[in-house]
């Protein structure tokens, strides 16, 4: 069976990378990584479905000529007040955190769970966005303005529940202990770079619970693979 999913995994990866049209939906990645460490539990069909409820949700409330700006309010008004999203604080560390399936369902997650969610979400209205994969520490969301400089565009904060333009988010760094903002940090990156993001993220805390005994890993496949396989 092990060896079964690994191909599977592999080949998988191997579609995705090779399809435009889906390579950069962070949902995509998202499934894959999903599929692998809980693939009894996953319905693709259902995740999708839920996705594009939450959209369609955010649709009924965004007014014919909505600004960027209210566009982007609506995407996390529906998400956080109406949907009622927010970090797992309470149980950070639980691998399913970082499952897409998992967080769609119990509405609970990580910054980069949520941020797929939010990016996802924010993409079937035609909201451009795309996840800050070099920022250090935590991630958020860009959404460019147009206007030309990363100083003048809108970032999102989905583990905070948090929209902020440059100096929210200059002060939102100086909370995480980063003396400036370069603009490496909120520069675009392959979808792979936010995948890769994820796996570290997910094998660390794998681990952590291995070390500690817990019982979160209860029919969890062990991701530690996951990175050779896909490349990431």
């Amino acid at each position: 069976l092990a060896t079964t999913m690994e191909q599977w995994a592999s080949e998988q990866w191997r579609l995705l990378m090779q399809d435009p049209s889906r390579i950069d939906l962070f949902e995509e990645g998202g499934l894959v990584v999903a599929l692998w460490s809980d693939p009894e539990a996953v319905d693709v069909k259902r995740v999708r479905g839920l996705l594009s409820t939450l959209a369609d949700a955010v649709s009924r409330q965004t007014p014919d000529g909505a600004t960027l700006s209210q566009r982007v309010s609506a995407v996390s008004h529906v998400l956080f007040r109406d949907f009622g999203f927010k970090g797992n604080r309470d149980d950070y560390y639980n691998p399913r955190n970082s499952l897409l399936h998992h967080v769609l369902e119990q509405r609970r997650g990580i910054p980069i769970s949520l941020s797929i969610v939010w990016a996802a979400v924010a993409r079937r209205l035609d909201v451009s966005c795309f996840l800050c994969a070099q920022f250090p520490r935590h991630i958020v969301i860009r959404v460019p303005t147009g206007a030309g400089s990363f100083m003048q565009d809108i970032y999102v904060d989905a583990f905070g529940q948090k929209i902020m333009d440059y100096e929210a988010l200059v002060l939102f760094g100086t909370s995480l202990g980063l003396p400036s903002i370069h603009e490496e940090y909120v520069a675009a990156c392959p979808a792979t770079a936010v995948y890769a993001r994820l796996l570290r993220n997910l094998i660390c805390i794998f681990s952590q619970n291995i070390s500690e005994g817990t019982s979160h890993l209860v029919s969890l496949n062990d991701p530690t693979r996951l990175p050779q396989l896909i490349g990431a």
